[in-house]
């Protein structure tokens, strides 16, 4: 059960890093403690909200043909977000536009490395 936790946070951290690396709208300060406090975080929302945000919006997703999944995986990136700045100021913080493109890109590509992550880590 540890390990599970200890691995489902470190491959958090992971997907943030290949993210920061893959768009230029995102970028990380504070290092490594930052990707791990990310991870940390990540995981507490994808474990609590995101099965109560995907039990509440299934008319939506069936309707949006899953599009309402790529919606979730931002919010939970959002909140991912808006924790840290609120925790550690702009010690540990995601730096990154807030615009609609910038959380569509990354939604997208958390979502699906996430869902990697669900495949391998079970």
């Amino acid at each position: 059960m540890l390990t599970k936790i200890l691995l489902s946070i470190a491959f958090n951290g992971v997907i943030l890093y290949i993210t920061q690396h893959l768009f230029q709208d995102l970028s990380v300060a504070g290092g490594l403690k930052t990707y791990i406090y990310f991870g940390l975080i990540f995981g507490i929302a994808n474990g609590i909200l995101k099965p109560i945000l995907k039990l509440l919006t299934i008319p939506i997703k069936y309707a949006s043909l899953g599009v309402s999944l790529i919606l979730i995986n931002i919010l939970m990136f959002i909140i991912a977000d808006l924790t840290l700045e609120e925790l550690f100021g702009n010690t540990y913080d995601l730096v990154l536009q807030k615009n609609l493109a910038t959380y569509l890109k990354t939604g997208i590509v958390v979502g699906a490395f996430n869902w990697i992550k669900n495949i391998i880590i079970k």
